[in-house]
């Protein structure tokens, strides 16, 4: 909140309730983008319903001191991001293969793409970095549960 209520609070955690003398100046409410495992989506009314106008998905409202407003930030769970395997690094006469790590996800391989199955690369499981010896051979690799 960017204006202090009669009571002289500025604070807006968890349910609350200001009120502001009727002043031609609007008031800022500004909901953190982020909040722990969740991310900002938009501004309802109590119910969850889209405001007038809406929907409202900027994190920044400004609510007019001339009607009687209740606002509700409503929040998302942040999505996963998707499996990535970085470029392989080769440096004396290792490869490093690293990628950003998810519970239950492993590094695969295969020398062939249309014969064979996918191995799992030993030590792999829940990690986000292996390093292999270089090899004559081709290898493809990719991530998986």
């Amino acid at each position: 909140m960017d204006t202090t209520d009669l009571n002289g609070r500025r604070d807006a955690r968890g349910r609350f309730l200001r009120v502001y003398d009727a002043t031609p100046s609007p008031v800022r409410v500004i909901a953190p983008v982020e909040y722990g495992q969740w991310v900002f989506s938009r501004w309802t009314d109590r119910f969850g319903r889209d405001l007038p106008g809406g929907p409202h998905t900027a994190p920044v409202f400004d609510v007019a001191l001339s009607t009687d407003t209740t606002l509700a930030a409503q929040y998302a769970p942040k999505a996963a991001a998707s499996p990535r395997l970085n470029s392989p690094v080769v440096e004396g006469g290792m490869l490093t293969l690293e990628w950003n790590s998810q519970p239950g996800l492993r590094l695969r391989m295969r020398s062939d793409l249309s014969l064979g199955e996918w191995q799992e690369v030993p030590g792999s499981l829940g990690q986000s970095r292996v390093e292999l010896p270089v090899t004559d051979r081709t290898t493809f690799f990719r991530l998986g549960p």
